[in-house]
């Protein structure tokens, strides 16, 4: 007896190949929501803050002798100022790269609404330097 149930010898493989095809651009390569140069740039600003508050840390425990509660504290504001500066830039690439084309699109899909299909938008995608920049690849 199989243990398919009634799906056909492939019947789980070929519904895993229908969903990674609805997952993959046209191209056949799957998208991803950050390019490798944007995981690069987010490491190295991660790094930094690490890297900075470990160094006001050590400067604040030798200067004041190791008092533990001026130490925590002021690394902790600084930690805190750096995550939202962090957060800021986050939130400015993250309005350039989804917020905008999406506000495009709402207002030419109003535009169709309203029944004035001469609608053109760029079918440009943004790159890791916020620059717009055309697709490689021309069908």
């Amino acid at each position: 007896m199989s243990a398919d149930f009634g799906r056909g010898a492939k019947g789980g493989a070929d519904a895993a190949a229908r969903g990674a095809r609805k997952r993959a651009n046209r191209y056949g390569a799957q998208r991803s929501s950050f390019t490798f140069a944007e995981y690069i740039i987010l490491f190295i600003a991660v790094a930094a803050v690490a890297t900075i508050s470990t160094f006001v840390s050590t400067a604040l425990n030798d200067a004041t002798g190791g008092n533990t509660a001026i130490v925590a504290s002021v690394t902790a504001a600084v930690l805190v100022v750096l995550s939202a500066a962090l957060c800021a830039a986050g939130a400015a690439f993250r309005r350039a790269r989804a917020e905008k084309p999406l506000k495009e699109i709402l207002r030419a899909t109003g535009k169709m609404a309203r029944g004035d299909f001469d609608i053109h938008l760029n079918p440009a995608t943004y790159g890791a330097d916020m620059t717009n920049t055309t697709s490689f690849a021309r069908t």
